[in-house]
Protein backbone atom coordinates (compact mmCIF):
# COMPACT_ATOMS: atom_id res chain seq x y z
CA UNK A 1 0.00 0.00 0.00
CA UNK A 2 2.57 2.38 0.44
CA UNK A 3 4.01 2.06 -2.95
CA UNK A 4 0.81 3.34 -4.40
CA UNK A 5 0.91 6.70 -5.49
CA UNK A 6 -0.77 9.42 -3.06
CA UNK A 7 -3.56 9.47 -5.34
CA UNK A 8 -4.28 6.28 -5.34
CA UNK A 9 -8.35 5.23 -4.69
CA UNK A 10 -6.89 2.69 -2.20
CA UNK A 11 -5.81 5.09 -0.02
CA UNK A 12 -7.36 7.25 2.39
CA UNK A 13 -5.87 10.70 2.90
CA UNK A 14 -6.61 10.46 6.72
CA UNK A 15 -5.69 6.71 7.40
CA UNK A 16 -3.26 5.26 4.62
CA UNK A 17 -4.58 1.68 5.31
CA UNK A 18 -8.45 2.42 5.35
CA UNK A 19 -8.73 -0.23 2.84
CA UNK A 20 -6.44 -3.13 3.91
CA UNK A 21 -9.15 -5.58 5.02
CA UNK A 22 -10.46 -5.23 1.83
CA UNK A 23 -7.61 -5.80 0.10
CA UNK A 24 -6.85 -8.61 1.85
CA UNK A 25 -10.30 -9.95 1.76
CA UNK A 26 -9.91 -9.14 -2.37
CA UNK A 27 -6.71 -11.27 -2.65
CA UNK A 28 -7.87 -14.00 -1.12
CA UNK A 29 -11.04 -14.40 -3.32
CA UNK A 30 -8.90 -14.20 -6.15
CA UNK A 31 -6.82 -17.17 -5.00
CA UNK A 32 -10.02 -18.76 -4.68
CA UNK A 33 -11.22 -18.36 -7.53
CA UNK A 34 -7.43 -19.43 -8.81
CA UNK A 35 -7.23 -16.54 -10.51
CA UNK A 36 -3.25 -15.28 -10.83
CA UNK A 37 -1.53 -11.69 -10.69
CA UNK A 38 -1.37 -12.48 -14.78
CA UNK A 39 -4.74 -13.65 -15.35
CA UNK A 40 -6.22 -10.73 -13.33
CA UNK A 41 -4.13 -8.00 -15.39
CA UNK A 42 -5.28 -9.78 -18.55
CA UNK A 43 -9.20 -9.23 -17.24
CA UNK A 44 -8.68 -5.88 -16.61
CA UNK A 45 -7.35 -5.29 -19.68
CA UNK A 46 -11.00 -6.89 -20.92
CA UNK A 47 -12.66 -4.54 -18.56
CA UNK A 48 -11.07 -1.57 -20.07
CA UNK A 49 -11.96 -2.60 -23.41
CA UNK A 50 -15.55 -2.98 -22.50
CA UNK A 51 -15.71 0.20 -20.86
CA UNK A 52 -13.68 1.81 -23.78
CA UNK A 53 -16.62 0.59 -25.84
CA UNK A 54 -19.52 1.04 -23.39
CA UNK A 55 -19.10 4.56 -22.18
CA UNK A 56 -20.55 5.83 -25.29
CA UNK A 57 -23.27 3.56 -25.62
CA UNK A 58 -24.32 4.42 -21.62
CA UNK A 59 -24.27 8.32 -22.67
CA UNK A 60 -26.49 7.56 -25.81
CA UNK A 61 -29.10 5.40 -22.82
CA UNK A 62 -29.07 8.11 -20.96
CA UNK A 63 -30.48 10.50 -23.43
CA UNK A 64 -33.37 8.11 -24.44
CA UNK A 65 -36.78 7.78 -22.54
CA UNK A 66 -37.56 4.17 -21.58
CA UNK A 67 -40.90 4.47 -23.62
CA UNK A 68 -42.45 1.64 -25.70
CA UNK A 69 -41.52 4.26 -28.46
CA UNK A 70 -38.14 4.06 -27.75
CA UNK A 71 -38.32 0.25 -26.91
CA UNK A 72 -36.57 -0.75 -30.59
CA UNK A 73 -33.94 2.08 -30.17
CA UNK A 74 -32.75 0.96 -26.24
CA UNK A 75 -32.60 -2.74 -27.02
CA UNK A 76 -30.98 -2.65 -30.39
CA UNK A 77 -28.23 -0.45 -28.81
CA UNK A 78 -27.35 -3.21 -26.40
CA UNK A 79 -27.64 -6.04 -28.55
CA UNK A 80 -25.11 -4.04 -30.92
CA UNK A 81 -22.27 -4.16 -28.03
CA UNK A 82 -23.28 -7.73 -26.61
CA UNK A 83 -22.74 -8.92 -30.00
CA UNK A 84 -19.56 -7.02 -30.68
CA UNK A 85 -16.44 -9.04 -31.83
CA UNK A 86 -14.21 -6.42 -29.82
CA UNK A 87 -15.30 -7.12 -26.35
CA UNK A 88 -15.29 -10.51 -24.30
CA UNK A 89 -17.53 -13.31 -24.14
CA UNK A 90 -17.63 -12.28 -20.43
CA UNK A 91 -19.38 -8.74 -20.65
CA UNK A 92 -21.23 -10.28 -23.97
CA UNK A 93 -23.16 -12.49 -21.76
CA UNK A 94 -23.79 -10.65 -18.92
CA UNK A 95 -25.60 -8.03 -21.74
CA UNK A 96 -27.29 -11.09 -23.03
CA UNK A 97 -28.46 -11.51 -19.37
CA UNK A 98 -30.09 -8.32 -18.96
CA UNK A 99 -31.61 -8.71 -22.65
CA UNK A 100 -32.80 -11.92 -21.74
CA UNK A 101 -34.58 -10.85 -18.46
CA UNK A 102 -36.48 -7.98 -20.53
CA UNK A 103 -37.38 -10.02 -23.02
CA UNK A 104 -38.95 -12.86 -20.04
CA UNK A 105 -40.31 -9.64 -18.98
CA UNK A 106 -38.93 -10.19 -15.82
CA UNK A 107 -37.61 -6.60 -15.63
CA UNK A 108 -39.16 -3.76 -17.13
CA UNK A 109 -38.17 -1.08 -20.26
CA UNK A 110 -36.66 1.21 -17.88
CA UNK A 111 -35.30 -1.25 -15.81
CA UNK A 112 -33.06 -2.55 -18.29
CA UNK A 113 -31.77 0.58 -19.33
CA UNK A 114 -31.01 1.23 -15.79
CA UNK A 115 -29.47 -1.75 -15.30
CA UNK A 116 -26.93 -1.16 -18.05
CA UNK A 117 -25.96 1.66 -17.44
CA UNK A 118 -25.49 1.21 -13.71
CA UNK A 119 -23.08 -1.95 -14.70
CA UNK A 120 -21.30 -0.02 -17.21
CA UNK A 121 -20.55 3.34 -14.93
CA UNK A 122 -20.04 0.91 -11.89
CA UNK A 123 -17.46 -0.89 -13.73
CA UNK A 124 -15.83 2.47 -14.85
CA UNK A 125 -15.79 4.12 -11.88
CA UNK A 126 -13.69 0.88 -10.61
CA UNK A 127 -11.07 0.29 -12.88
CA UNK A 128 -8.30 2.60 -11.04
CA UNK A 129 -9.15 0.57 -7.34
CA UNK A 130 -8.95 -3.07 -9.58
CA UNK A 131 -5.85 -1.36 -11.43
CA UNK A 132 -4.03 -0.50 -8.30
CA UNK A 133 -5.46 -3.77 -6.40
CA UNK A 134 -3.61 -6.08 -9.89
CA UNK A 135 -0.37 -3.72 -8.37
CA UNK A 136 -0.50 -4.78 -4.84
CA UNK A 137 -1.55 -8.27 -5.72
CA UNK A 138 1.83 -8.61 -7.75
CA UNK A 139 4.08 -7.22 -5.33
CA UNK A 140 2.44 -9.21 -2.55
CA UNK A 141 3.20 -12.64 -4.63
CA UNK A 142 6.53 -11.60 -5.01
CA UNK A 143 7.40 -10.59 -1.51
CA UNK A 144 6.05 -13.87 -0.57
CA UNK A 145 8.69 -15.88 -2.91
CA UNK A 146 11.30 -13.73 -1.76
CA UNK A 147 10.76 -14.44 1.91
CA UNK A 148 9.81 -18.48 1.33
CA UNK A 149 6.24 -17.50 2.60
CA UNK A 150 2.87 -18.89 1.39
CA UNK A 151 -0.80 -18.08 2.54
CA UNK A 152 -3.75 -20.57 2.79
CA UNK A 153 -4.81 -20.16 -0.41
CA UNK A 154 -1.39 -20.60 -1.93
CA UNK A 155 -1.91 -24.66 -0.47
CA UNK A 156 -4.13 -25.39 -3.20
CA UNK A 157 -2.71 -22.84 -6.01
CA UNK A 158 0.46 -24.41 -5.73
CA UNK A 159 -0.77 -27.68 -6.19
CA UNK A 160 -2.55 -26.40 -9.50
CA UNK A 161 0.55 -24.61 -11.11
CA UNK A 162 2.78 -27.95 -10.32
CA UNK A 163 0.72 -30.33 -12.05
CA UNK A 164 -0.09 -28.02 -15.05
CA UNK A 165 3.03 -27.59 -15.55
CA UNK A 166 4.89 -31.26 -14.44
CA UNK A 167 2.34 -33.36 -16.57
CA UNK A 168 4.56 -36.47 -15.48
CA UNK A 169 3.68 -35.66 -12.01
CA UNK A 170 -0.05 -34.91 -12.58
CA UNK A 171 0.23 -38.89 -14.11
CA UNK A 172 1.34 -40.12 -11.20
CA UNK A 173 -0.99 -38.34 -9.02
CA UNK A 174 -3.70 -40.08 -11.40
CA UNK A 175 -2.25 -43.35 -10.97
CA UNK A 176 -2.58 -43.05 -7.23
CA UNK A 177 -6.13 -41.75 -7.02
CA UNK A 178 -8.20 -43.52 -9.06
CA UNK A 179 -11.15 -43.17 -7.33
CA UNK A 180 -12.46 -39.56 -5.86
CA UNK A 181 -15.12 -38.82 -3.73
CA UNK A 182 -16.25 -35.04 -2.93
CA UNK A 183 -18.66 -34.64 -0.35
CA UNK A 184 -20.27 -30.97 0.25
CA UNK A 185 -19.44 -30.31 -2.79
CA UNK A 186 -21.81 -26.99 -3.45
CA UNK A 187 -19.05 -25.95 -0.97
CA UNK A 188 -16.02 -26.14 -3.74
CA UNK A 189 -14.79 -22.95 -4.49
CA UNK A 190 -13.08 -22.49 -8.52
CA UNK A 191 -9.42 -23.50 -7.44
CA UNK A 192 -10.81 -26.59 -5.61
CA UNK A 193 -12.81 -27.54 -8.57
CA UNK A 194 -10.01 -27.06 -10.72
CA UNK A 195 -7.73 -29.90 -8.76
CA UNK A 196 -10.58 -32.48 -9.70
CA UNK A 197 -10.37 -31.14 -12.86
CA UNK A 198 -6.75 -32.33 -13.35
CA UNK A 199 -7.09 -35.29 -11.10
CA UNK A 200 -9.74 -36.63 -14.21
CA UNK A 201 -7.96 -34.84 -17.19
CA UNK A 202 -7.73 -36.83 -20.47
CA UNK A 203 -10.46 -39.66 -18.52
CA UNK A 204 -13.55 -40.14 -20.88
CA UNK A 205 -15.19 -41.63 -17.72
CA UNK A 206 -13.47 -40.84 -14.48
CA UNK A 207 -13.81 -42.89 -11.40
CA UNK A 208 -15.23 -39.87 -9.73
CA UNK A 209 -18.40 -39.75 -7.26
CA UNK A 210 -19.83 -36.26 -6.23
CA UNK A 211 -22.20 -35.30 -2.96
CA UNK A 212 -23.92 -31.83 -3.10
CA UNK A 213 -26.99 -29.91 -2.31
CA UNK A 214 -27.63 -27.80 -4.83
CA UNK A 215 -30.20 -25.91 -3.02
CA UNK A 216 -27.50 -24.94 0.31
CA UNK A 217 -23.91 -23.46 -0.13
CA UNK A 218 -23.35 -22.73 3.68
CA UNK A 219 -19.62 -21.23 1.94
CA UNK A 220 -20.57 -18.92 0.01
CA UNK A 221 -18.54 -16.32 2.04
CA UNK A 222 -15.49 -18.74 1.10
CA UNK A 223 -16.13 -18.69 -2.45
CA UNK A 224 -17.96 -21.68 -2.58
CA UNK A 225 -19.37 -22.27 -5.71
CA UNK A 226 -23.23 -24.12 -6.16
CA UNK A 227 -22.06 -23.44 -10.02
CA UNK A 228 -19.94 -26.70 -9.06
CA UNK A 229 -22.34 -28.86 -9.57
CA UNK A 230 -24.43 -27.59 -12.16
CA UNK A 231 -21.34 -27.31 -13.98
CA UNK A 232 -20.05 -31.01 -13.25
CA UNK A 233 -23.66 -32.16 -14.59
CA UNK A 234 -23.09 -30.52 -17.71
CA UNK A 235 -19.79 -32.18 -18.40
CA UNK A 236 -20.68 -36.04 -17.68
CA UNK A 237 -24.48 -35.86 -18.55
CA UNK A 238 -24.45 -38.50 -21.14
CA UNK A 239 -22.18 -41.02 -18.49
CA UNK A 240 -23.66 -39.85 -15.19
CA UNK A 241 -26.17 -41.39 -13.01
CA UNK A 242 -27.92 -38.99 -10.96
CA UNK A 243 -29.15 -40.32 -7.54
CA UNK A 244 -31.49 -37.99 -5.87
CA UNK A 245 -32.51 -38.17 -1.95
CA UNK A 246 -35.87 -36.88 -1.82
CA UNK A 247 -36.91 -38.52 2.14
CA UNK A 248 -35.43 -36.22 4.82
CA UNK A 249 -34.34 -39.23 7.96
CA UNK A 250 -32.47 -36.71 10.11
CA UNK A 251 -35.26 -34.05 11.26
CA UNK A 252 -38.65 -35.70 10.44
CA UNK A 253 -40.43 -32.28 11.98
Amino acid sequence: IDKLPSVSPLKNLNFTYFYQKDIISSLSTLKKENISPTRFEELIKFAADFVTLAIPVAEKLQNIRATAKAETEITDLISSLSTNPKINSLYQIRLQYFLNLYQSETISLSELKKNIKDFIENLNNNLPKIRDLSIIYRSYQQTLLERGLYDYEDMILWVISVFQTHPELLLQYQEIYQYLLVDEFQDTNSAQMEILNLLTKNQSRPNIFVVGDDDQSIYRFQGASVENVYSFYQKYQKDIKLIVLKNNYRSHQ
